[in-house]
């Protein structure tokens, strides 16, 4: 996997808000997908009505487009709000490396990751990495690592999954988690129970973590929307759907993925 500048955000987050940061990253990169409009098309979002756009891997877009306005609702009236005051609250510096404490926090599942994929080398990398972020980046405040070619990775255990040749499954899109096929809810599912986060015995304070983590997550890609065009639902779809097949085949573009070529390589830095 190609290194990225910012923390994993491929797969599913707990937050709910990380696929949504993933597929806003990567909008100025995507093609957006016509919406053609019928009178017997099916209700979307804002009352609008739209063709099923990719029966294929997406066969429950009906259901998908419901689940979509309600996240879009909850993130306009809740998430976005919040991020907005924590930006404007707290100053850069700190924000960064409350960034860099939640990707160090996590990064243990990488590497553990790239051993299952048959990377050793890598994983022993990873591990390396988080060993110098955790001790001389002061529990992971600051990325000492990068600066001594620890690059960091993005590794998840559906990625895993797709490596090991299990189908992806459908596209689908979950209350609160957003947007993945079957294999990314696996991963979601499986985070929960390794995750670092469950070290910490009070359910209160690893809650406010965790709801930090998303606050965190959703202030760094605050003005990424005017990047977004057309039919919002296909945008976010196509753009989760091309960033997953970028991660599965390790950063090697496919033929029909022109914007993911190595010159539109800072799309993910």
């Amino acid at each position: 996997m190609k290194a990225v500048g910012s923390r994993q955000i491929g797969g599913i987050g707990r937050s709910g808000v990380l696929p949504l940061l993933c597929l806003m990253i990567v909008a100025s990169g995507c093609q957006g997908a016509a919406v053609h409009v019928t009178p017997d098309d099916i209700n979307g979002i804002n009352g609008t009505s739209y063709v099923l756009s990719d029966p294929v891997r997406d066969p429950y877009e009906r259901f998908n487009r419901k689940v979509f306005e309600f996240n879009s609702w909850l993130d306009a009236r809740f998430l976005r709000p919040v991020a907005v005051v924590y930006r404007n609250t707290l100053p850069e510096p700190l924000r960064t490396s409350v960034s860099n404490f939640f990707s160090n926090l996590d990064y243990p599942l990488v590497a553990m990751n790239q051993f299952l994929q048959g990377k050793p080398m890598l994983g022993v990398r990873d591990m390396t990495r988080f060993g110098i972020n955790s001790t001389l980046g002061i529990g992971g405040l600051f990325d000492v690592a990068t600066g001594m070619g620890f690059v960091e990775h993005s590794e998840d255990f559906g990625q895993t999954l797709s490596v090991w040749g299990i189908p992806e499954g459908p596209f689908a899109v979950a209350p609160l988690i957003g947007p993945g096929a079957t294999v990314d809810f696996v991963n979601t599912l499986t985070v929960v129970f390794v995750d670092a986060g469950n070290l910490i015995s009070e359910p209160s304070l690893r809650y406010t973590i965790r709801g930090l983590e998303g606050v965190s997550g959703r202030a760094g890609v605050l003005g990424f929307e005017r990047f977004q065009f057309g039919d919002p639902y296909i945008f976010q779809r196509d753009a989760y759907l091309q960033r997953r097949d970028f991660q599965v085949r390790d950063g090697e573009a496919g033929q029909s993925d022109g914007f993911l070529s190595e010159e539109d390589d800072f799309l993910f830095e």
